[in-house]
């Protein structure tokens, strides 16, 4: 198989709760990893400055954009147009 003894390979499970390993018995968080967790998650959210919110709201601009580009530039070229019969 992959070098594992049948000892090692996990149990078949028998309950029907729904886990997001596939190995058994596994130990929970203690309340250092989740402070730990919690201390790397506001050092993360801090260092998103002004910058970083920027480059979400280009990417969503164009993620918008993009599949409606043909579209885009019609709608730029009518309203140049327009614009221009008034100047």
């Amino acid at each position: 198989m992959n070098g594992l003894d049948a000892a090692e390979l996990p149990r078949e499970r028998t309950d029907s709760r729904f886990l997001t390993s596939s190995l058994n018995d596994l130990p929970g968080a203690s309340a250092g990893d989740i402070d730990a967790l919690g201390a790397h998650a506001d050092v993360c959210r801090e260092s998103r400055g002004f910058w970083w919110r920027a480059g979400c709201v280009a990417d969503s601009v164009g993620r918008f954009m993009a599949p409606r580009l043909v579209t885009t530039v019609v709608v730029v070229a009518i309203a140049l147009g327009v614009g221009s019969l008034f100047t």
